[in-house]
């Protein structure tokens, strides 16, 4: 059983308030923190769940996290991405560096994160501290 873990990225402050579904911040600023439904659409936070996976150095994968996916026995990485929840999965989307070499199937530059060892993928930083990470890879 996964932990259910949240973040939330303070716009405004430009900071990460973490594991905010066991925090007393108020979240909202009209509303003490006691619905996590009405932090979720608060337009000063940007929310982003825990996958359930950590990364080859132990620190947990959050949505929103810029990782890089390579093959131990390659120079160069088969994926650099975001992490992003899409149609049922936490997957990594981004620049697409060729066929993977292992046989997993990369589709519109992205693959779902369980169909990659955890072992390979470490993450870079994230999409609201590092974005030029990104920009860097086109």
């Amino acid at each position: 059983m996964r932990p259910i873990k949240f973040r939330a990225w303070d716009k405004n402050n430009k900071y990460f308030i973490r594991d905010i579904q066991n925090s007393n911040v108020d979240v909202c600023y009209s509303n003490p923190f006691d619905s996590f439904g009405e932090a979720l659409d608060n337009d000063d936070y940007v929310v982003e769940q825990y996958t359930g996976l950590k990364d080859e150095n132990g620190v947990e994968i959050y949505e929103g996290d810029i990782v890089e996916w390579y093959e131990a026995y390659y120079w160069k990485p088969d994926l650099i991405g975001t992490v992003e929840f899409a149609d049922g999965a936490f997957t990594i989307v981004g620049k697409d560096y060729g066929e993977s070499k292992t046989g997993q199937i990369i589709v519109n530059n992205s693959i779902p994160l369980c169909d990659v060892d955890t072992e390979d993928v470490e993450i870079l930083g994230n999409i609201h501290e590092n974005p030029e990470l990104l920009e860097a890879n086109d």
